[in-house]
C-alpha cells in the first residue's frame, strides 16, 4: 500500500479519488522533490493534510515545478 489521493472538503468529506495512476505519479514526484519542500513532506504511509496557509504554499511550489513527463504534467495541472 502506498499513496492514495483523495480530494476532501474542509470537513474531510471525500469528494474525489484520483486513482492508482495519479497515486503512483505523486509517489514519484515526492521521491524526487527537494528535501525541505512541501512536496517532500507528503508521507507515503500516513495521512498528509495541509491547512489553508500550508495549502497556499504547497500550490505555489507545485506551480513552480517542471513536469518530467505527461503524467506529472496532468497531475500538476489538476491541482492548479
Amino acid at each position: 500500500m502506498g499513496i492514495g489521493i483523495y480530494v476532501q472538503d474542509v470537513n474531510h468529506k471525500k469528494l474525489e479519488y484520483l486513482g492508482p495512476t495519479s497515486a503512483h505519479t505523486l509517489s514519484e514526484i515526492v521521491l524526487n522533490a527537494p528535501i525541505g519542500s512541501w512536496m517532500r513532506g507528503i508521507h507515503k504511509y500516513a495521512d498528509t493534510m495541509f491547512n489553508s496557509y500550508q495549502l497556499k504554499l504547497f500550490l505555489e511550489e507545485l506551480d513552480a515545478m517542471s513536469a518530467r513527463n505527461e503524467e506529472e504534467a496532468a497531475l500538476i495541472a489538476y491541482f492548479l
